[in-house]
């Protein structure tokens, strides 16, 4: 009976993959107390190996924060690691623009908390690849206060095959 379940539920988690339109990743993690530590890295592992397709991947970062998160930028440092041969395969830095010109927030609001997204970076990896994806913020202060979580997010990329650098 267990192993029906876990297979409908293995099953079900695939047809949503499949039916996402292009998503192969979607995680967020919770950061302790809405505080963001320049030396806290957040850690996402991601396993391609269980796709069937060999597309190119672009990775996305997504913030959520509240409002005393009061910086008009956010920086963050992504290292990507091949976990099968050990070793960095891509080392890049994605640009959230939290405020704009005018001063208002960028990104939606729900329950107190806003979310926004990052420019898109190719990633040199195909998505069958297994990496560990590695976040740090690079902001001049060492404590981040208001930013609630943080999530990385691949998509199949529009540039057909691994990308080339």
């Amino acid at each position: 009976m267990r192993q029906r379940i876990n297979r409908l539920l293995y099953l079900l988690s695939l047809l949503a993959l499949v039916s996402c339109g292009g998503t192969l990743f979607h995680r967020y993690e919770q950061v302790g107390d809405m505080l963001w530590e320049k030396s806290d890295t957040i850690e996402f592992l991601y396993n391609g190996s269980e796709l069937g397709s060999e597309t190119g991947v672009d990775a996305t970062l997504e913030i959520r924060h509240d409002a005393g998160y009061d910086n008009r930028y956010l920086l963050v440092r992504m290292e990507v690691m091949d976990v099968v041969d050990n070793c960095i395969v891509a080392v890049d830095t994605f640009l959230c623009e939290v405020y704009d010109d005018y001063g208002r927030r960028n990104g939606s609001a729900s329950g107190g908390l806003y979310q926004l997204s990052g420019n898109t970076l190719p990633l040199p990896i195909s998505s069958k690849d297994t990496v560990l994806v590695r976040l740090s913020h690079i902001m001049e202060q060492e404590t981040l206060d208001g930013i609630a979580d943080v999530g990385i997010k691949f998509v199949e990329s529009s540039v057909h095959g691994q990308h080339q650098f």
